[in-house]
């Protein structure tokens, strides 16, 4: 491994550490051609000499399955058969089909079904870390992801999870990408991986192995090596440069040389001849140079090859050019020996780089392409264990819209399905694209419609769930469609009358009930339990919590069990159950540090801190804000931003950090200049007592008291307004009463000591009584 040598001792110094039980993950980037592969494939030939088993994962272009590389990882392992415990377990196998089926059957009715089927992100993730903590207690992993330039967000996520998750494992991630390929989106969003690679850093969970070019001294080994001599020295010197250090450079130009007989042996070194002066600049025009030399019937396999992707099945192309599978074998036996642009292995064909492959398809006129997409769609329509993710983009190129359409709808309810959301998006987005008006694809477009106001919905864009909801809603002629999005408007939006939204939760419960759909029915539960508590009704609050709590024993979603715990400790804040609320809110945010749902992780820390600072536990309560904080400044999300940095804010007043909470008040002014809050929202609510706060400890009183009294209007409609009133008056007698307005701040404590009673939160009530006595102390004194 020329050059490669203090990159081998890093793989082998994380090794060691994940021999010990410290498992991590490591990155391997840099150009095409650049080595990546080779260096791992050499750590992993040492690695395998200590007992380790190595297994790869490959992402590929296009639009795959969700989960892909790590569907083939744990096929490896299962079918290697190197395992006992796991290999021999078939409850455990049928928990990883389950997990990874994929609709490769691609029927109407599987996509009936679709909107149906239980969410499995959850699942996947927390699945996929217990099936390799059993497998690493057998042996040590190496667990290799190439290629992740091409990752769907679902396989980065689940990357991104397991990294936080590994430590204590005997397991070495390693995963490998291409710089120059991270491009954005169509919509011009960031690469995924960026933004993950970003976070993964600053955490600490992520080393990255940057490999640069070779040098001159390394490149000049290289040569004799790869054309099995020396070279005559100023022949060596161009070489170099041209190569530019790059070792797959040096391995085709090396090729070319031999096959173009451009060079001779003289007195034991090798010399150029005439045809060694026109050595190429740049890989592609090796590559197009070895593409000339096809024999035509030879490159059309290459073009129904390449319209395929990178790997390709013989029987595909056989079935399209109408050739028998000798002749076409013959074929591919001389693309393979003679040409070098594909290789074959245990029976499917691969490009011997993905830039062979767009080599040829970029050759390709335009209206032709679109046939091939055509027919190759139409082929692959009838093969088992296709994903409907690659049938949508080749009709989508072919631009046949119906089965654009048909197929884009199953890959994007596929992808949200299991959790993919950022993935599903630009599936269901191309469903309405595609959309002519025509009346048979309208139940199509409905769906479509519902889907993206579930991914908005999940991303926490509130008011664009709302208008996709709305839109299949009017839409869809299908009953239970309506009385679905129907039901799941109502979760976001904030604006409709609490006593409208119950009925509905009802409603919903009651059809999924009927449909035996427990996940949607403990959501639901949960839902209404926030209503409930919304408007006051305490004790019917607590009676359907306890029915979603029940109802969870039978229900291995844990979707529902952190969002049933995240609404039983804010049940409990109610109630002034300070350490049951502080039990349920802790263990809803661990599982949602499971899913890296940073999002949720950041809410019910900022709500924790609340309950935390309502028993006058100050430091933990600021240590929990600072993690919500910390978690939201992640996210592209304001809302989240302003609510998590408002929670910091306040314990940061009330634990005195006033030098961190001026900083962070000037920063929340800043940043909510153009932000538009939504009406009756509890966030903008508690943003707003929170600057009355600092406001006050400012000394600006009377803008201090205007936001406290604007912030206590608002309460009245919002989620958890009821209790959140009381909360802000108590902060608010603070005040009223360092300034010396003791009746104020008496009239204040006795609002909020009722409210209190109402709820059932004697704790709370009992608290505040005190505070009341002290103030009227101060009063006498």
């Amino acid at each position: 491994m020329a050059g490669r040598e203090l990159e081998l001792e890093l793989l082998m110094a994380a090794l060691g550490d994940a021999l010990l039980l410290n498992g991590s993950l490591y990155i391997v980037s840099g150009e095409a051609g650049i080595g990546k592969t080779r260096l791992i494939e050499e750590f992993e030939a040492r690695a395998r000499m200590v007992g380790c088993v190595s297994l790869i994962g490959r992402c590929i272009p296009g639009r795959p399955s969700p989960y892909l590389p790590f569907v083939e990882v744990i096929g490896q392992y299962l079918d290697n058969g190197s395992s006992h415990s796991v290999n021999n377990s078939q409850e455990k196998r049928a928990l990883m089909v389950n997990i990874f089926d994929s609709f490769s059957d691609n029927s109407e009715k599987a996509s009936g079904e679709a909107s149906s089927k239980q969410m499995l992100s959850s699942h996947t993730l927390f699945a996929l870390l217990d099936f390799f903590k059993t497998a690493a207690k057998e042996q040590p992993l190496i667990v290799r992801i190439e290629d992740l330039h091409w990752a769907d967000s679902s396989s980065i996520q689940m990357l991104h999870y397991m990294a936080r998750n590994i430590k204590g494992l005997r397991i070495l991630l390693v995963g490998t990408y291409r710089p120059e390929d991270l491009w954005p989106d169509q919509l011009g969003n960031v690469h995924p991986l960026k933004d993950v690679l970003r976070i993964m850093k600053k955490e600490g969970i992520c080393e990255e192995i940057v490999l640069r070019g070779l040098n001159d001294s390394e490149m000049r080994c290289l040569f004799p090596i790869l054309l099995d001599g020396q070279l005559e020295p100023s022949l060596l010197r161009r070489l170099i440069v041209e190569c530019e250090g790059n070792p797959l450079y040096a391995i085709e130009m090396a090729r070319l040389l031999n096959s173009e007989n451009a060079l001779e042996l003289r007195d034991g070194m090798w010399m150029g001849t005439s045809k060694a002066f026109g050595i190429p600049r740049v890989i592609l025009e090796v590559i197009q140079s070895r593409l000339e030399k096809v024999p035509k019937e030879s490159k059309h396999v290459l073009e129904w090859a390449s319209v395929i992707g990178l790997r390709f099945q013989p029987r595909t192309i056989a079935q399209a050019m109408s050739l028998g599978m000798m002749d076409l074998f013959e074929v591919l036996e001389a693309l393979e020996s003679e040409y070098l642009v594909v290789s074959q292995e245990n029976g499917v064909c691969q490009f011997a780089h993905d830039k062979v492959r767009q080599a040829v398809y970029d050759s390709i006129a335009p209206s032709k392409r679109e046939e091939l997409h055509r027919v190759i769609g139409g082929i692959l329509e009838d093969q088992k264990g296709v994903t409907v993710g690659t049938l949508a983009d080749h009709f989508f190129r072919a631009k046949d819209d119906l089965r654009c359409i048909k197929y884009s709808l199953l890959a994007g309810e596929e992808f949200a399905r299991k959790g993919a959301f950022p993935d599903a998006q630009p599936f269901f987005e191309q469903v309405l694209v595609m959309n002519d008006g025509s009346t048979s694809t309208l139940p199509m477009i409905a769906r479509a419609n519902e889907g993206l106001g579930d991914v908005n919905l999940e991303l926490g864009k509130l008011e664009e769930a709302s208008a996709y909801f709305k839109t299949a809603m009017e839409m869809s002629l299908d009953p239970e469609v309506k009385t679905r999005t129907k039901s799941k408007l109502h979760v976001c939006d904030e604006f409709r009358d609490a006593l409208d939204k119950e009925k509905y939760f009802q409603s919903a419960i009651a059809r999924y009930e009927a449909l035996g759909e427990d996940e949607n029915v403990i959501l639901c539960l949960a839902y209404l339990t926030d209503v409930q508590l919304t408007i006051g009704r305490v004790d019917d609050a607590i009676r359907t919590s306890e029915r979603g709590m029940t109802l969870l024993q039978r229900c291995p979603s844990l979707l529902a069990k952190r969002v049933i715990l995240h609404q039983a400790g804010m049940l409990n804040f109610h109630l002034g159950n300070a350490k049951e609320a502080r039990r349920d809110l802790s263990d809803s945010i661990e599982l949602a540090s499971y899913f890296n749902d940073s999002m949720n992780i950041s809410l019910g820390s900022t709500e924790l801190s609340l309950v935390l600072d309502s028993v006058d536990d100050l430091e933990a309560a600021y240590a929990i804000a600072r993690r919500g904080y910390e978690e939201a400044k992640d996210l592209n999300m304001d809302l989240i931003t302003l609510n998590s940095s408002a929670g910091l804010l306040h314990a940061c007043i009330r634990s005195e950090k006033l030098k961190e909470a001026r900083s962070l008040y000037d920063m929340i002014i800043d940043r909510s200049k153009d932000f538009k809050w939504g009406i009756h929202s509890t966030e903008h609510c508690l943003f707003l007592a929170s600057l009355a706060e600092m406001k006050a400890t400012s000394g600006e009183w009377d803008m201090s008291v205007e936001d406290f009294n604007r912030s206590l209007r608002m309460m009245k409609a919002t989620p958890n307004g009821i209790l959140l009133e009381a909360v802000v008056r108590s902060w608010f007698a603070e005040y009223l009463k360092k300034r010396g307005h003791i009746q104020e701040a008496q009239d204040q404590l006795d609002n909020a000591i009722k409210i209190y009673m109402r709820l059932g939160n004697i704790n709370q009530a009992h608290r505040l009584s005190i505070k009341r006595e002290e103030v009227q102390s101060s009063r006498r004194g």
